[in-house]
């Protein structure tokens, strides 16, 4: 239809999302993959994360005036997404912090809270799987300014970078290299205190992805 309906702002289609949540086990169209943001746009959780960013959009756009963050009806639908330990709540995360620098436009504390922390590398090798999967997905669809930078999001990129082995996808680690190189170039934030570490730390085929970003 060339005007689709806008079920994100209709008070019934959100009471249906919410419970249409799911407590247990739901198979989508793609099996267990190795790319969490393919699976979690081919599953229900991942549908209704991205329902619940269209809700956000909506409501900040409506409300621009007097905006202070999430109303708490809003805020419990995202933190059930966050803190579910399920399969559904790890695609629905998925596809949440690739929307970070929304996010942080949207309720600042609540994406330092909720958000900064499913960027941290675990010492539990056990619970790696989350974490990569959420690296591998942002740094083909994320976005960030300096002032998430700041906020330590540039210290959990550096720390990616030095566990690329764990990252484990010589593509998202040069796509790594290459966002490290744009803020290189275009941030406020001085490079002379981490490039360093990329001369150290950083793994031949991110120092290459970085160089040929900066020559270009």
């Amino acid at each position: 239809a060339d005007h689709p309906t806008a079920w994100h702002a209709l008070t019934p289609a959100r009471r249906l999302a919410a419970d249409l949540w799911p407590t247990s086990a739901v198979v989508g169209n793609v099996l267990n993959s190795e790319d969490l943001y393919l699976e979690a746009i081919n599953h229900p959780a991942g549908d209704l994360a991205q329902f619940w960013i269209n809700v956000v959009a909506h409501e900040w756009q409506t409300h621009t005036d007097t905006w202070s963050g999430f109303p708490d009806d809003l805020r419990d639908e995202l933190d059930r997404m966050v803190h579910d330990r399920s399969r559904n709540g790890l695609l629905a995360r998925v596809v949440l912090t690739t929307r970070l620098r929304f996010f942080f436009g949207a309720d600042l504390e609540w994406a330092r809270t909720r958000l900064m922390p499913l960027f941290a590398w675990p010492r539990d090798m056990a619970d790696v799987t989350e974490v990569r999967g959420i690296w591998r997905s942002f740094v083909r669809f994320g976005q960030y300014d300096d002032q998430i930078l700041s906020e330590g999001f540039l210290d959990k990129m550096l720390e990616t970078m030095r566990r690329a082995d764990d990252l484990d996808d010589p593509e998202a680690t040069a796509q790594l290299g290459r966002h490290l190189a744009t803020v290189a170039l275009e941030s406020s934030l001085d490079p002379s205190v981490w490039l360093s570490m990329l001369t150290t730390d950083a793994p031949s085929v991110l120092k290459l992805a970085w160089i040929e970003s900066i020559g270009q």
